[in-house]
This record gives structure tokens, sequence and C-alpha cells, in this order.
């Protein structure tokens, strides 16, 4: 965009000084302007000899369509390139995944697609569709969080979306995650164990 902008200035300033120059050439004595388009007041004879109406007159109406196209070309280029500019919402993230570490604790993961985002917001749901709450906001760029002291055997839903001050992506697909049963606990030996008798005498 960056240098499609300087070409059509480029453009536009050579254009405009061939249209100044063409109708200079043409310019008849004491016509102006008026006289380079073959206008009323205007003598038959241009500076150069030329008659009005003849090749530089045509050359002077095709560039100054080119002017003008050129003109239309640089309004629509900034017009793109501030609309561009202008804030939005961040693009989604995606790829969200999960990975249980524990019957406490996950870790998800997810890729990030903007780059105007706040942070990204990490919720959660017993059903994946309502009561969504959310549990985290991480800072920009960060793509990753650890959920820990967590229910064991519990199963929720977990989406992410990124955030910034216009306000909150599509979220991520739900994904559910099943955390397993916590290991049984050990036996622990007996304080009090009843001592072993010596050899008699």
């Amino acid at each position: 965009m960056a240098i499609l902008s300087i070409l059509l200035s480029l453009l536009f300033i050579i254009v405009a000084v061939a249209l100044i120059l063409v109708i200079l050439v043409q310019r008849p004595q004491g016509g102006g302007l008026a006289g380079a388009f073959g206008g009323a007041g205007a003598s038959s004879q241009s500076a150069f000899g030329a008659k009005t109406g003849d090749m530089l007159t045509y050359a002077t109406v095709a560039i100054f369509v080119l002017f003008l196209l050129t003109s239309m070309g640089m309004v629509w280029l900034n017009q793109s390139l501030f609309l561009s500019a202008a804030p939005a919402e961040p693009d989604a993230p995606s790829r969200l995944a999960v990975k249980v570490v524990s019957p406490t604790e996950i870790i998800l993961t997810w890729s990030d697609n903007s780059r105007n985002e706040s942070g990204f917001a990490i919720q959660r749901s017993a059903d994946g569709l309502t009561g969504w709450s959310e549990v985290m906001f991480v800072d920009e760029n960060v793509t990753t969080f650890t959920h820990s002291d967590l229910t064991p055997e519990s199963t929720f839903f977990y989406r992410v979306l990124a955030r910034n001050t216009l306000g909150d992506s599509e979220p991520t697909d739900a994904i559910p995650v099943t955390l397993p049963a916590a290991p049984p606990a050990e036996d622990q030996p007996a304080d009090d164990q009843p001592a072993t008798g010596g050899e008699g005498g």
C-alpha cells in the first residue's frame, strides 16, 4: 500500500505538470485556457502555430482525463489506508488445545491470530453452551495458560477469546476437559507398633 501510494503521487505530479505544459503549448494569443479547448474569444492559431482542436487539444483532453483518474485513485488509496489503520476488534484465536497434567491441573494452548489485542480471556462453562465464566485474562501475545487447583473427575468446557478496548473477538471452539481421578492415598505406617520381644533367658 505504501509503495502504491508513492507511485500514485509521482504519477499525479507528472500528469499535472504535463497538463500545464500542454495547455501552455496550445495557449492562443490572448485566448487563455478557454482557447486551449477552442473556446470563444480565442484565435485560431496557438502560440506555436497549431490550430486549436487539433492533436494537441486531444492530448490535453486525454491528459486531463488521466489527471482526474489519478486524483480519484489517490483519494481511494488514502481512504483505504485510513480504514485499514482505524482501530478494530481483534481477530479470533484458533487451534485451542488442552493437556491434562494431573487430576488437578491442565495446560491450555492456542494460536494468536491478531495484532491489536490487549490480551486473551480464558472462559469456562459446565455445559459448553451457557454460564461462561472468566477464569483468567492473560497479556497480549501470550498463547498458553495453566489452570491449577481443579477438582479431580470433574468435566468442564473451555474457550479463549481475544480482547481490546473495542470489544471481544469471536471465541474459539469450546473443548471439553475431563480430569482423571486422584490416585489413592498410600497407606501410612502406624506410629504405635508392638515391640518385638527379645530372646528368652
